[in-house]
């Protein structure tokens, strides 16, 4: 069982805490869960202006997100990531949040799956096939999640096809059962 609720864990469906508007939309100013899934995407190692607010805000929205999501996963589940579009990228706030909820009773698989080709950043365009997905994503250190039930977390999704990539990648390479879940979806009112 990765979900403690049978309801949720038994469902095939992507389980996601909320709707994420991005920032060019006129609701993402009122909207303070759109905020804190932008407030975790903050990269301090890459800021050309670094300021302090950023790393509380992208704190706090950790400390929030890890409360809302610990309490609805089982113990002893593998944790694995969707990499970010560009390997070079450094440790982000869905890593971090990966961290501290395998620190309960968890296995931190973010090492699993790693992104070896850059691909164009979805949000500004780049394909979204799955195709595209599993040849730029492979799996590293199977032996983490061989035989385990996994829990695939991202941050935002649009179409899902990342999500539908990687969980085909760790059931490839052994994993006993993946569900997945993104923190935020997409969508846009108007």
């Amino acid at each position: 069982m990765i979900f403690l609720d049978p309801v949720i864990d038994s469902s095939d469906n992507l389980y996601t805490l909320g709707n994420y508007y991005p920032v060019s939309d006129p609701q993402f100013k009122k909207d303070d869960f759109s905020k804190r899934l932008l407030a975790i995407k903050y990269r301090q190692d890459i800021d050309p202006d670094p300021q302090p607010w950023k790393q509380r805000n992208k704190t706090r929205a950790l400390r929030r997100l890890f409360q809302q999501i610990d309490p609805l996963l089982s113990s002893d589940i593998a944790i694995a990531v969707v990499p970010s579009h560009d390997p070079a990228a450094g440790i982000s706030g869905i890593n971090q949040l990966t961290q501290a909820l395998a620190r309960q009773s968890r296995i931190d698989a973010i090492v699993c799956l790693v992104r070896f080709r850059k691909i164009p950043k979805l949000a500004t365009g780049g394909s979204r096939s799955v195709a595209r997905h599993m040849r730029s994503i492979r799996v590293e250190h199977p032996e983490i999640i061989q035989g385990r039930e996994v829990l695939l977390l991202d941050d935002v999704t649009t179409s899902g096809n990342s999500l539908v990539a990687c969980r085909q990648l760790l059931l490839d390479a052994g994993a006993a059962r993946v569900k997945y879940m993104a923190l935020g979806r997409t969508t846009h009112s108007c």
